[in-house]
């Protein structure tokens, strides 16, 4: 008896130095579209990116959902993307809820961690505050952005 209690605490402590907890959650969802407005969390999940060929060949990723009618990169690359500055990166509309003000980004940034068009998969982070058209005292300030291991869909052709 006292052989076999010793040998359930032994397989007992293999099987649990085996087990590995993971706390990375990019390797634990995917699809995962998340940040904080205004400080109140806001998830998305299985949420998908398209990819397709505009007008002069160029390439349009977007992620447009209920809060962000506009989130796309013009010909996207792994890089940081400043939005203070008017180029032609990126495009960022959020829409308040119920009143349908349209809001656009004034200030910060969108870093595409990874973008891998062979295995067609999306991941990045995101901080930015946005201001309502020409009301600069109305804002919106995103925090803690994510966008973990989102599914590109690629236009067929």
């Amino acid at each position: 008896m006292k052989k076999l209690y010793s040998l359930l605490i032994i397989t007992l402590v293999i099987s649990l130095s085996s087990f590995k907890v993971n706390n990375d959650p990019e390797e634990q969802e995917s699809g995962v579209f998340s940040c904080k407005i205004n400080g109140k969390p806001f998830i998305i999940k299985d949420m998908k990116a398209n990819l397709r060929t505009i007008t002069g060949g160029h390439k349009e990723l977007s992620l447009s959902n209920d809060k962000f009618s506009t989130f796309i990169f013009i010909n996207p690359a792994e890089k940081q993307i400043d939005l203070s500055t008017k180029g032609r990166e990126a495009f960022v509309r959020y829409t308040e809820p119920g009143v349908n003000d349209l809001f656009r980004p004034n200030s910060g940034v969108i870093k595409i961690v990874t973008l891998d068009e062979e295995n067609l998969v999306l991941s990045g982070e995101f901080e930015f505050e946005m201001s309502l058209g020409n009301n600069q005292s109305k804002k919106v300030k995103v925090t803690e952005g994510k966008m973990i291991n989102i599914p590109i869909e690629a236009e067929r052709h």
